[in-house]
């Protein structure tokens, strides 16, 4: 659930929130992923209630009919080709700064990466590459929260005026709903479903403002939106190890878009295995010819609609499910706080 989570928002969070003004986004940080644990807990009550195995679509197809199963596969396809863009562009950076003389075979090895991986898992065969960015995921953004606390002659930048630059970026970065049916597969009834979504929520928002945090205090003015290429210039050895981590997160959660892909395919569209296999293979071979497109630019659309319309699917699900005060408070803080967000 965790590595699920975090991807390519990770790296934008530290400029955003700079520019955002830090306190006033890590506020709005806390208050964001209450809003995402209840949308959550509302998928969870729905893939709990619901036999078989499924994604949102296959759920909308049940509780709300064939029109509302199109709008839930044309959202997913969305979503996850946004996604895999804005992890495609990242990677891009990062193996440009690790080995800047092979730049123009980035996207070639990004696409044999995903390729393995996807085999990978969906034939079960055992994969190092599947399950080590776990390790670096969870614990390079500590180590450099310690970093940046033990130097104290460390720049900070400041910015005046709070504004809400960060709102879209940030819903993107918290949304891991999508993970939540692959989640219940690996734990089936076990009740430990519920605990694993929330905490591997908690989980996320941590790492979130522990990276934020520590990039902004490194690299005070010479920050930029991929976060790692402004490290460079005072810790270019720090910025290698963070390029890696990079490349661990984007081909880690750009795999886990593309079994996402796969199970909607062959679950819920009834497409062959076989096609179902390498049809998500599409969408990062289409993403790296799409150049022009900013980083910046993919993340803000792409939380702003996808999210909005999942959360919005979402709710109308669950209202089919036996209903509560606290259901009803919850649906409705989603969807003023997600509106909200349509202006920013």
């Amino acid at each position: 659930m965790f590595t699920g989570a975090v991807g390519s928002g990770i790296f934008v969070l530290p400029y955003v929130f700079a520019h955002s003004n830090f306190l006033f986004a890590s506020i709005f940080l806390i208050f964001l992923a209450f809003v995402t644990a209840a949308l959550n807990h509302f998928y969870v009550d729905i893939v709990q209630n619901t036999k078989g195995d499924h994604q949102l679509s296959g759920y909308a197809q049940i509780y709300l009919g064939p029109r509302f199963k199109l709008l839930a596969t044309l959202n997913l396809i969305l979503l996850a080709f946004g996604a895999i863009l804005a992890y495609s562009k990242l990677f891009q950076i990062f193996f440009a700064l690790l080995f800047p003389n092979y730049v123009f075979i980035s996207a070639f090895v990004y696409l044999i990466i995903l390729f393995i991986t996807l085999r990978s898992t969906t034939y079960d065969l055992p994969s190092t590459i599947y399950h080590l960015p776990s390790v670096f995921i969870l614990l390079l953004p500590i180590i450099l929260f310690i970093f940046s606390l033990t130097n104290y002659g460390l720049r900070v930048t400041y910015y005046e005026l709070p504004n809400f630059m960060f709102y879209s970026p940030l819903l993107f970065a918290l949304s891991g709903f999508t993970i939540i049916p692959e989640v219940r597969q690996t734990l089936g009834t076990d009740r430990k479903f519920p605990l694993a979504v929330i905490l591997g929520l908690l989980l996320t928002a941590l790492i979130y403002f522990l990276y934020a945090f520590s990039l902004v205090r490194l690299c005070g003015p010479n920050l930029t939106i991929d976060s790692v290429s402004g490290l460079a210039v005072d810790y270019p050895l720090l910025a290698k190890l963070l390029a890696i981590f990079g490349l661990f997160v984007t081909a880690k959660a750009s795999s886990n878009f593309l079994i996402i892909l796969h199970e909607l395919f062959y679950r819920d569209l009834n497409v062959n295995k076989i096609l179902s296999n390498f049809l998500p293979l599409l969408f990062p071979i289409i993403a790296v010819s799409l150049t022009t497109i900013s980083l910046i630019t993919t993340i803000s659309l792409t939380g702003k609609i996808t999210i909005y319309i999942s959360a919005f699917l979402i709710c109308l699900i669950r209202f089919r499910l036996p209903m509560t005060f606290t259901t009803q408070f919850l649906a409705i803080l989603i969807f003023i706080s997600l509106t909200v967000g349509l202006w920013f």
